[in-house]
């Protein structure tokens, strides 16, 4: 081939690919969307950049779902972060379920008032021979399931007339397990000052659906000075006060071993029965008590009812007596 056919070769190839070239850049150009009037355009020449939210409008039009499954289980979390939300609530729906868990059957009451419970308990007696009535205002605070504090103030006393009351004690109690606990508590008297220890060991087991047994209230109690007061019977702190002016000896302790049961004779309705023996210092035999009760509970914050008793079986009529209570717990 001569260097002239050479030539004029390699100008036709040229012109093919730069003709080729152009054909497809035109076509291109057609198949690009009229512009929106009104819509700004890039500058012939200028980079054109892809904003984050232009690939994400572009990305829209593809769905692949949700990739939760809720499509084809309606019932399933929208996301991992959703079953967490509702995950989070459970420990709160745990402790209000706790806090109003308490019974209101009286056989399945715990010894202590569950943490965060307060009660208030008013408690009236009556005596016969003598006439007196009087009054004991008791507060209790669940510090935790294992530890309740207690306040309890006899408020007065009318026999002849009305004495405003003198005697408090304050206390606690520690649930050693779920039917045994230690309690403590300091009775004063205010004036004319006396002062007291009380111990006692709390005792109470269910058996069945409606029985349970109870024993170890007011096990020990012991003179600290001038005579062991009460916070819940004026009549006795008026006859050691009496014994103390008429220089008679007081006992320095107290014995008592008492023990009963529950029987819960429907949801809201329960008997209780509790016989007593009492020793102290002073006296050579025993002196027998006798206690029957009934409570009626409107719900777990609410219960009432009464109570006859005889501390001395000995002195029937000398020691009978009737109490009627209220409490309320929040």
């Amino acid at each position: 081939m001569s260097k002239s056919s050479s030539v004029a070769l390699t100008r036709f190839l040229l012109c093919a690919t730069s003709g080729v070239a152009a054909l497809s850049m035109s076509q291109h150009a057609w198949a690009q969307p009229e512009p929106e009037p009104g819509a700004e355009t890039a500058p012939a020449g200028d980079e054109v950049e892809l904003s984050e939210e232009g690939i994400a409008d572009e990305s829209d039009d593809l769905d692949f779902g949700s990739g939760s499954g809720s499509e084809e289980n309606p019932g399933a979390p929208n996301s991992t972060f959703d079953a967490g939300d509702k995950d989070k609530d459970k420990p709160k729906e745990k402790a209000d379920k706790a806090s109003s868990g308490y019974p209101a059957r009286s056989i399945e009451r715990p010894l202590n008032l569950p943490g965060g419970m307060v009660q208030v308990a008013l408690e009236i007696p009556i005596a016969f021979d003598p006439f007196a009535v009087s009054g004991t205002l008791t507060g209790s605070y669940g510090i935790t399931r294992n530890v309740e504090a207690g306040l309890q103030y006899s408020p007065g006393r009318y026999a002849d007339d009305f004495a405003v009351g003198r005697a408090v004690a304050i206390g606690g109690q520690y649930l050693i397990t779920d039917f045994v606990a230690a309690e403590i508590s300091l009775p004063m008297h205010l004036d004319p000052f006396a002062m007291g220890l009380n111990l006692a060991a709390p005792f109470k087991y269910t058996f069945f659906d409606s029985f349970s047994l109870v024993a170890g209230e007011n096990l020990l109690s012991i003179k600290l000075h001038e005579f062991q007061p009460s916070a819940e019977n004026a009549t006795q702190n008026d006859a050691f006060i009496a014994a103390r002016n008429n220089n008679t000896i007081v006992p320095a302790w107290a014995l008592n071993f008492a023990g009963g049961a529950i029987y819960q004779i429907d949801e809201k309705m329960a008997l209780d029965a509790v016989f007593g023996t009492r020793f102290d210092d002073t006296n050579d035999a025993a002196t027998s008590s006798l206690d029957l009760g009934l409570l009626f509970a409107n719900s777990n914050k609410l219960d009432f009812g009464a109570k006859i008793g005889v501390s001395d079986l000995a002195n029937f009529t000398e020691s009978l007596a009737l109490r009627f209570f209220l409490n309320s717990r929040i």
